[in-house]
């Protein structure tokens, strides 16, 4: 065959290694020079070069055959590379800063009105009920007045200050003051700067069935039965849960360390009781 066979190899072992002279010229890679490596040339075959496009038969396109692409043209700022509904449109940044102003400028105006007078009710004017007390041989009956005062139920709740509503005025309120130091920071790019995480679309959805159905205003009246939250609102309202969790942990670690490594409450009936007894509190106190 031309190789050499393992009588050779044996001898040449010690003397270090083959040279050319053992190869028949056949397997030479330049059969008129002996001076370059040997080796079989390789059967490479057809390689098509990547990222070549291709015509629907499968024909590579020649030089001026390539499709031209086109780039989107915004239809309100006339600027090639994006559509109007992109973010990276002036005119809509613009407008949705103009439309958060004006939501701030609301919640402002509406937060420095005085709290309007409710006129008494039967429940909440104080209740005058005369006790009488038994005549004995040194006294004689005498009225006593014995004032109530109003009681829990019959003071207003106001919203939980975790509600998206109320959450969201103090996000909105913040992100104006940190885009008012930083100008060079866009719109868009505010959780971003803040190297805050962007949840996916999916997650947001999820969250929806753990949020409340309705909407309502600061003042606690509802405003629409379906509040069809905004991924604005949902993240801001995941951005709160995540920062009670990390609370809780915290107080946990607290009470484990101080406590000689080991928790107050034994097994899961007694967080679950902590944890009915203050949603119970809570719901006395705000509109959850």
């Amino acid at each position: 065959m031309g190789l050499p066979c393992a009588h050779i190899c044996d001898i040449r072992k010690a003397t270090g290694s083959l040279v050319l002279s053992d190869f028949y010229e056949h397997w030479y890679w330049d059969r008129k020079s002996t001076l370059q490596p040997l080796l079989d040339p390789l059967w490479a075959g057809r390689q098509r070069i990547a990222n070549l496009q291709v015509s629907h038969t499968g024909r590579i396109l020649s030089t001026g055959e390539e499709p031209t692409k086109q780039l989107p043209t915004c239809s309100a700022c006339h600027t090639q590379g994006y559509t109007r509904s992109s973010r990276n449109c002036p005119l809509k940044l613009q407008a949705s800063i103009a439309t958060q102003s004006q939501i701030l400028l609301e919640m402002d105006i509406e937060a420095r009105q005085p709290p309007a007078l409710t006129a008494p009710t039967a429940s909440t004017v104080p209740v005058v009920s005369p006790v009488l007390t038994e005549p004995t041989a040194s006294t004689v009956p005498v009225a006593s007045l014995v004032i109530t005062a109003p009681t829990a139920s019959t003071v207003p709740k106001q919203l939980s200050p975790d509600r998206p509503e109320v959450l969201m005025q103090a996000y909105l309120a913040e992100k104006a003051v940190w885009l008012a130091q930083h100008p060079t920071i866009r719109l868009i790019e505010y959780r971003k700067a803040r190297k805050w995480t962007t949840p996916r679309p999916k997650v947001l959805k999820e969250q929806l069935f753990y949020m409340p159905k309705e909407r309502r205003d600061l003042k606690g009246n509802i405003i629409a039965n379906q509040a069809n939250w905004t991924p604005e609102e949902i993240i801001v309202w995941l951005d709160n849960e995540e920062r009670k969790e990390e609370e809780e942990y915290n107080r946990l670690q607290v009470e484990f360390d101080t406590n000689g490594q080991r928790h107050i409450e034994n097994g899961s009936r007694e967080v679950w009781a902590r944890v009915t007894e203050e949603v119970t509190r809570d719901s006395e106190r705000y509109i959850l």
